[in-house]
């Protein structure tokens, strides 16, 4: 309640954008106070809410948050056409003399389960805890009150809120074992009234920052606020189904239900078009204020999407998927608008209290996406899904081709589950030459040997009689050749997915045969100045911890370096593009001290290698600022190297 909400001073993160909006918001004067009026939830004709304004002197608080008051419920009925009279003070014994509030009811509500202080004392640290009690309503005041049995004396439980057929209670609480300051919990009420064992929602719902007032919706949908994901400023609300389970996707409201404060204790009624929130945005009465908001455009409806093989019908459980609804411009031809020098392209309005606001996208950011995307899991995915609207749908998965297109959301909507069909990548023809080294005549019928990197599959194929070769190669994956014949010693290469032509429709390659040379590893001498890539050593995105397959390439490292004691490195690491030069360059150097500090805890002496991030500077393909690449393409950017910078070992070779 009211001593969890942690009052945040973030930004609106730098090139946000206003987003277009079917929310009217509205401040409910008439209920609002000069101190904080908060958590508002439908009750029988009228609203039940929580506020600190001044009841009585006889008790007082020092908190600075409270500005000397304690919180109450009050409720203020309604006459029915979204007009409230006088808010009344609620009798029973329900309001103490310390916190009380926030407060949840049964369907037939008859029952009430909120917040108070803990009326045994101070914890540990000498804090008096938030506990979570039920009240029933006798004789027309609530009374009867119990204490629910999974408070405690050393941690907080607040912000109740029951599903409506009273089976599960979802809180917030700062219990042990949490992600950070306050979590999400769910406890269970069995049918003979105990109570399970509250269970943490996990990291889509909590986070290292502070999960705050849940409201799960006769629809199953969960809302609550967080300071802890990247928002618009302060405390944002989110929504979260719940009843999709691992497919469900966490959504980020648009202004104006979200702004640049705090906003938090948002609920529904039933059909999910209307309710309330409290927010301390600029504009309104007191510290906190009650705001009633209603949806005016088309209600969102759940969508199952699945990614499937176009020839097979099988589904791609694990393709990138991303759904952005498109931004509708205002009609008319003139909606352009340029203010302060900058051009503006004029999208939808929103409503708040009445007024129309106009969005304005910067011109050169008119094609970006505004509105909240999904991406994750592609089959099974679940999505709110607008009627009238446009979707733009982007599908990539290594071996297919990658589709983005425009569809209405009448199509989405259309079957139960609508199914983005994907082609997989046709194969291309590689070819190459065999050639004696001395003269450069063709070698027939050399041998020659293609290892596929991707599938780990050898295949054996031998040249024409004009020395040719040809074989299909998938446009994504690495391929290592190598030829041979009779006394010619072999020769090898290396192709990288990113050499391959794909946009030509063919590749080729030329391997050159010594004769009388002595056969031996096809491997890269060490010398000074040599790099020598780590072909496997890849880190997740934004990350730079040592994933398992980095770690068997990083034990290569660590043989090398104690076979050859004369052997001195520098370990050089590298990004992608995503990100800003200096982010690059430190995850860069964040990433290569990981590295060696893992050689190093094999054994091998610190003064014999060193760390270098060279973040973006050295992109091995087209990926660069701006330009659309999928995530295995950018991968290849988040690689390390190594590179000899001391070596006294004359011809010594190194060996796999």
């Amino acid at each position: 309640m009211l001593a969890t909400i942690v009052r945040s001073q973030n930004l609106i993160p730098a090139g946000s954008i206003a987003v277009p909006s079917e929310y009217e918001i509205r401040n409910l004067a008439e209920l609002n106070s000069d101190q904080l009026d908060f958590s508002a939830i439908p009750f029988r004709n009228g609203v039940m809410f929580t506020s600190t304004r001044a009841r009585s002197a006889l008790f007082g608080c020092s908190s600075d948050f409270t500005n000397g008051h304690y919180s109450d419920l009050y409720f203020a009925a309604s006459d029915g056409e979204g007009n409230f009279f006088r808010p009344m003070f609620v009798e029973g014994d329900v309001n103490g003399k310390y916190h009380d509030g926030t407060a949840t009811f049964t369907s037939d509500q008859t029952k009430m389960i909120f917040s108070r202080n803990n009326r045994k004392g101070t914890n540990a640290y000498g804090n008096i805890d938030l506990k979570i009690y039920e009240a029933n309503m006798e004789g027309g005041v609530w009374s009867n009150i119990k204490e629910l049995p999974f408070n405690s004396d050393e941690y907080d439980s607040t912000h109740p809120s029951i599903t409506p057929n009273g089976t599960w209670l979802y809180f917030a609480s700062n219990r042990p074992g949490g992600y950070g300051g306050m979590d999400i919990y769910v406890v269970e009420r069995k049918r003979n009234g105990s109570w399970g064992n509250p269970i943490n929602l996990g990291s889509k719902v909590n986070t290292i920052g502070n999960e705050l007032f849940p409201f799960i919706s006769p629809e199953g949908i969960l809302y609550w606020s967080s300071n802890g994901f990247e928002g618009m400023g302060g405390l944002d609300i989110y929504s979260l189904p719940i009843s999709n389970g691992e497919e469900a996707v966490r959504n980020h409201l648009t202004a104006p239900i979200n702004s640049e404060s705090d906003d938090f204790a948002f609920t529904t009624n039933f059909q999910g078009t209307a309710g309330y929130l409290s927010s301390n945005r600029a504009g309104g009465k007191g510290k906190d204020d009650l705001y009633a908001w209603k949806f005016l455009g088309q209600k969102p409806k759940l969508a199952q999407i699945c990614v499937v093989d176009d020839q097979t019908g099988e589904r791609i459980n694990d393709a990138f998927l991303e759904l952005i609804q498109e931004p509708r411009k205002v009609s008319g031809a003139d909606n352009l608008i340029v203010k302060n020098g900058v051009t503006y392209l004029q999208m939808e309005a929103s409503r708040i209290d009445g007024k129309e606001y106009l969005v304005l996208v910067p011109y050169d950011q008119k094609d970006q996406p505004i509105q909240g995307k999904g991406a994750g899991k592609s089959c099974g995915l679940q999505m709110p899904i607008v009627p009238g609207r446009m979707y733009q749908i982007t599908v990539d998965k290594q071996g297919y081709l990658p589709i983005k297109k425009l569809v209405p959301a009448d199509e989405i909507l259309a079957n139960s589950e609508y199914l983005i069909p994907v082609k997989m990548k046709p194969p291309i023809a590689m070819k190459g030459e065999v050639k004696d080294k001395k003269d450069s005549g063709p070698i027939p019928f050399a041998d020659v040997k293609v290892m596929n990197k991707c599938t780990n599959k050898e295949t054996a194929i031998i040249t024409d009689r004009k020395g040719v070769f040809t074989f299909p190669v998938d446009c994504n994956c690495d391929y290592e050749i190598v030829a041979s014949k009779g006394d010619y010693q072999y020769d090898y290469e290396v192709v990288y997915s990113y050499d391959i032509q794909c946009e030509k429709g063919n590749s080729s390659i030329l391997l050159y045969l010594e004769k009388d040379a002595p056969k031996e590893a096809p491997s890269p001498e060490f010398e000074v100045g040599k790099v020598i890539r780590l072909d496997k050593l890849y880190y997740d995105y934004d990350k730079f911890f040592i994933r398992s397959d980095a770690a068997v390439e990083l034990d290569k490292v660590v043989n090398y370096m104690q076979k050859y004691p004369s052997l001195e490195i520098e370990l050089g690491s590298h990004t992608d593009s995503r990100g800003s030069d200096e982010y690059n360059r430190q995850l860069s150097q964040n990433r290569a001290n990981a590295a060696v500090e893992y050689i190093i805890s094999r054994g091998v002496s610190r003064n014999r290698i060193t760390a270098a991030g060279y973040g973006e500077t050295q992109l091995v393909n087209r990926c660069r600022n701006g330009v659309y690449c999928a995530d295995w393409e950018h991968q290849q950017n988040r690689r390390t190297e190594i590179k000899v910078t001391r070596f006294n070992e004359k011809g010594v070779r190194m060996e796999d």
